[in-house]
């Protein structure tokens, strides 16, 4: 009797969970899926072209320093790049992340003219001017 009642169990178990949760036409279909992530902000059109050509500068000057390893381009390139993918993707979320974007984008700049002047390696993460209220990342 236990025997049959722990077989029923396991099999109630087992095929329970499959028939339930049972993938279907309707759960592929592109208007009744949820995106993930969620769909961010749509820009306006003068803050989306301001965005991309800040980050399209700031690569394409990037990209002319021709004296820096490659290690030391990416320090600079992954700020334009994050820029331009979260606005292409509208994975910006609330003004103050735009807000973020357009800091992010200064960094890259501050990074740029220190890999100009010369920094290498965690010089050119530290780059700019120190200030006490904001954290610095120190390498190294």
């Amino acid at each position: 009797m236990n025997r049959l009642f722990l077989a029923a169990l396991v099999a109630v178990a087992v095929l329970a969970p499959s028939s339930t949760f049972a993938d279907g036409p309707g759960d592929n279909l592109p208007g009744s899926v949820r995106p993930i992530p969620p769909v961010g902000l749509e820009l306006d059109d003068a803050t989306k072209r301001r965005l991309l050509d800040a980050a399209e500068t700031l690569a394409r000057e990037a990209a002319d320093v021709t004296a820096a390893v490659d290690a030391d381009h990416a320090e600079v390139a992954v700020f334009p790049r994050a820029v331009r993918l979260a606005v292409e993707d509208r994975f910006l979320y609330s003004a103050k992340e735009v807000e973020q974007a357009e800091r992010l984008l200064a960094l890259g700049r501050e990074r740029l003219a220190a890999l100009r002047a010369g920094a290498r390696g965690a010089r050119l993460v530290v780059a700019g001017e120190a200030r006490a209220t904001e954290p610095r990342l120190a390498v190294g």
